[in-house]
């Protein structure tokens, strides 16, 4: 059954060709529409009525295949009349006429005769559809009948659709023309017709949402029917879910579409596919070689069909169907043609850079312009794989030596971003022309930073000397190397000396003159500052501030990655912890979000080392093996000592030697231990010496960091605290007096310092005096360590007190500082110090851990009170004097809560209710 939505007014207006007496009209009925908008399915509407109501009907399908043939159409109409035997053997004469360019007067009278004998015997209809591809004779056949059959009961229906730019020949055109014509236009259905034609054809449960239909077909009937095919292919979708699925069906509908629009539809919908929306309607035009007023019709008309909204396809698998229609060559040379039509517009460089790198052919000169703008821009909006085929492309294409090492410079910076090994060869490339001066000074500043980092030292000193060259006749370039050499001297001291260049001893900040003329490099030049300011023992207030208005004020990107490091690692090394750790966390996460591993993994470094200077084991040594993880070894280059000496320290400081000496054991880059970095990496490599035995090796270790630390200018004990890591192994050898001598420098230099780096030095100390004064001292380091916030080292503060007053015989003491060092051992991943504490504690929490959480739950507030502070050794008449409570209160608290926790005695409360006095004041 036919389903015929929407179409009763037409149907209409067409039924008088088929219930006319002679002499009346109409006599003549024109279909027209978009393409596959139902113009065939209502010719043959007519047709079906035309034959149930008895009327005799001769058709034709018109096809552009038959165009060229003479006669073709008319052939089709009479041949049933032939094969029957109904249409009388023509003359000779009129047979020789056929081939005639013109149809000759015998022939027509021949037609005209036999219209007319079957005219007599009834009514007749003649239909033609798609009569916009009938050859030329057949048309001036059927205008000679249709005029003289005026008087007949015989009419003539067509469908056309010259409306797409097919060229209307002259017959056609008058026969279009013809007085007494009944026109009715087949369109695109409605929303409401989408509706009900999507409900009655769908397959019951699977039918799409008739809304999201009618967005991907705009009505068209042809499109639907594809459309529908493809969900029933599909299968029934997820309960709840009516999304339509464009599939095969759909995309081939589609492009038969757009075949049948006509040579010049196929020419605009290609162009339209190449230029995707971009560019100007004249350009379109140009693209497709057609006049304006032809490619707006046709636009009209396709989006009328269903196949546009705009510019733009209603899918984007239907212009990539139509761009694989089309042979590769074509395909490369209408890119190209883009390229240069939207560049003639001032199109944005990234639209025009698409179609260069789709050509993938040789450019104008313009075209390497386009092509490193397009870079600069997508790297810009991480669209990272983007920006390095532009620049690729541009790089091969450059004419000149001195553009295509800018551009390879570019290159190596967008590339460092995913792949820094790959970087570091492009970068080999430039280090020769860098040295030599033949990259242009901004771009050789540019490629030193990433030399050095890849351990390229003598290359980057060559590259910095061309540089001091050329600053001295241009104020822009002298500018950039300062800011340059600042990181050099944070960072890469050793190089600094190579060039002969000595810091300043109190860094020179940006001044406001360039800050208003370079803002970047402005920001560099403060957290440059607070960085070295740091470095060499000037850490005050101004420093942290502003290092955090660098960080509030400076964007993550490839140029400015360097200038946030150095503004956290001042946040770190001044002892700003907390607001280091925060800035960590939203860089690193603006890093993953933007999907710039390198940048992650740097980023991550610097968190690590911040739990690791917070006592936060666990997470120091998830992140710093994340960030190594990120990146392979080759990758890290001399960057390598942050992440690699954190992960030791880490290992080390939960008990995991066997993973420390894993890590100690990887290779690391020869020029690391000439950096800032290396110094981090020393350090650490000591440590894993001292706990192997081998005191030599790390005390080797030690005093080279401080000869390196004091050779360049930055013997502050926030950066690495050699004297109090050499001290400990003094201690170990039995050399208290020179472990105490370290200590005592160690404390003048770090007079100013943050509390947690006097409290680790007060605990040393107390290690080389008698008791009595080693009771103050811990006690003082302890106070310190709090405040400081590191957890690890506040655990062996607690450690070292409760063993001291195990010493002096103090067991109660003893016990309570052993069991805060336990709980603080425990919560920061100390596993080898808490175990040590109380070697069965462990084991006996795991196996009654929930049954004590529950006991524990069960406490009034004012037993957990009592019980916190009987576990931390207090009698019940302290108890009872901080809480302001009677000894006998006390006791029957401390009664209740061993029966809740199934205990004898105070000293089996478990460690769990401890708190700290100031938590104790809080509650």
């Amino acid at each position: 059954m036919r389903l015929f939505i929407e179409r009763d007014v037409q149907l209409a207006q067409l039924c008088p060709l088929i219930d006319q007496k002679p002499a009346q009209g109409p006599h003549l009925g024109v279909i027209t529409g978009p393409v596959a908008c139902g113009k065939t399915e209502l010719l043959e509407e007519v047709v079906q009525r035309a034959t149930d109501d008895g009327i005799r009907v001769l058709s034709a399908q018109c096809s552009s295949m038959e165009q060229s043939i003479p006669y073709a159409m008319v052939d089709q109409l009479f041949r049933g009349l032939a094969l029957a035997g109904e249409l009388p053997l023509m003359p000779d004469e009129i047979r020789a006429a056929r081939g005639a360019p013109v149809p000759a007067p015998p022939l027509l009278r021949f037609f005209h005769e036999v219209m007319v004998s079957l005219s007599a015997r009834g009514s007749l209809l003649l239909t033609v559809d798609d009569i916009h591809h009938a050859d030329e004779q057949s048309l001036r056949v059927l205008l000679y009948l249709h005029r003289r059959a005026r008087y007949a009961p015989a009419s003539l229906l067509v469908s056309h659709g010259a409306q797409y730019g097919i060229p209307v020949t002259a017959p056609l055109r008058e026969l279009l023309h013809q007085p007494r014509v009944r026109r009715v236009t087949v369109g695109p259905l409605s929303k409401n017709g989408t509706a009900r034609l999507t409900h009655s054809l769908a397959e019951p449960g699977n039918a799409p949402r008739a809304a999201e239909v009618f967005a991907l077909t705009g009505g068209n009937p042809l499109l639907l029917h594809a459309l529908l095919q493809d969900r029933a292919a599909a299968g029934p979708r997820a309960e709840g879910d009516g999304t339509p699925l464009a599939g095969d069906a759909y995309v081939h509908a589609a492009l038969t579409c757009i075949h049948r629009s006509g040579p010049d539809g196929l020419r605009i919908t290609r162009a339209l596919a190449v230029l995707d929306g971009h560019g100007s309607v004249d350009a379109l035009a140009r693209l497709a070689g057609l006049e304006l007023a032809t490619v707006e019709r046709t636009v009209r008309v396709l989006t009328d069909a269903g196949l546009l909204t705009g510019r733009h396809f209603r899918q984007t698998a239907v212009r990539d169907a139509v761009l694989d229609d089309l042979p590769p060559e074509e395909r490369a040379d209408l890119h190209q043609q883009a390229a240069a039509l939207l560049y003639s517009e001032g199109a944005p460089a990234l639209d025009i850079a698409d179609h260069l790198l789709t050509a993938g052919q040789p450019g104008e000169p313009w075209a390497t312009r386009v092509l490193t703008e397009a870079g600069r821009q997508a790297q810009r909006i991480d669209r990272t794989q983007l920006a390095l085929r532009c620049l690729r492309h541009a790089e091969k294409t450059a004419a000149e030596e001195a553009e295509r090492l800018c551009i390879g410079a570019e290159l190596a910076a967008t590339v460092w971003r995913t792949r820094p090994g790959v970087a570091a060869q492009q970068l080999r490339t430039l280090a020769g022309p860098a040295g030599e001066g033949r990259l242009p000074a901004g771009h050789t500043l540019s490629v030193v930073p990433g030399l050095l980092w890849h351990g390229m030292a003598d290359e980057a000193v060559a590259a910095l000397r061309a540089a001091e060259d050329a600053a001295r006749t241009d104020p822009a370039v002298a500018g950039g190397l300062d800011t340059l050499r600042m990181w050099i001297d944070s960072t890469y001291p050793a190089i600094a000396r190579r060039t002969g260049h000595e810091p300043a001893p109190l860094p020179v900040r940006a001044s406001p003159a360039q800050a208003a003329t370079d803002p970047t490099a402005a920001a560099a030049g403060r957290a440059l500052w607070a960085l070295s300011s740091v470095l060499r023992g000037h850490n005050h207030q101004e420093v942290s501030d502003t290092a955090e208005q660098v960080l509030q004020s400076v964007r993550l990107h490839d140029h400015t990655l360097e200038v946030l490091t150095a503004a956290v690692s001042a946040l770190i090394y001044g002892g700003r912890l907390t607001v280091a750790a925060e800035w960590g966390r939203r860089l690193e996460a603006e890093a993953a979000e933007r999907q710039a591993p390198t940048w992650r993994a740097v980023l991550g470094s610097l968190r690590a080392v911040v739990a690791l200077r917070l006592g936060d084991l666990p997470t120091a040594a998830r992140l710093a093996q994340t960030s190594l993880e990120l990146m392979p070894a080759e990758a890290w280059g001399v960057g390598v000592g942050i992440p690699l000496s954190t992960a030791i320290n880490a290992a080390l400081s939960m008990g995991d030697s066997e993973t420390a000496a894993q890590l100690v054991a990887r290779p690391v880059p020869e020029h690391m231990l000439d950096t800032r970095f290396g110094l981090h990496y020393l350090s650490a490599r000591a440590r894993h010496h001292m706990m192997e035995g081998r005191t030599h090796a790390a005390l080797a270790d030690h005093l080279s960091c401080g000869e390196r630390m004091r050779e360049w200018g930055m013997d502050t004990a926030e950066l690495v605290p050699w004297r109090v890591n050499a001290a400990k192994i003094w201690l170990r050898t039995d050399n208290a007096e020179r472990a105490a001598q370290l200590i005592e420098e160690h404390l003048a230099v770090a007079e100013s310092g943050r509390p947690g780096t006097r409290g680790v030095a007060l605990r040393i100390l107390a290690a080389t005096k008698d008791p009595v004064r080693r009771v103050e001292l811990l006690g003082q380091a302890v106070e310190l360590l709090q405040a400081g916030g590191n957890r690890y080292e506040l655990a062996w503060g607690l450690a070292d007190l409760g063993h001291l007053h195990h010493q002096l015989g103090e067991p109660a003491k003893a016990r309570t500082f052993a069991r805060r060092a336990w709980r603080v051992a425990k919560d920061c991943g100390a596993e080898a110090l808490y175990q040590s504490l109380f070697p069965g504690q462990a084991a006996r929490q795991e196996r009654g851990g929930q049954d004590k959480a529950d006991a524990i739950g069960s406490l009034t507030e004012a037993e957990l009170r009592v019980a916190a502070l009987a576990t931390q050794g207090h009698t019940n008449r302290e108890i009872g004097a901080k809480l302001f409570i009677t000894v006998s209160t006390v006791e029957q608290h401390l009664t209740r809560v061993y029966r809740k926790l199934d205990v004898r005695h105070r000293q089996d409360l478990p460690t769990s209710l401890l708190l700290q006095e100031s938590d104790l004041t809080a509650v």
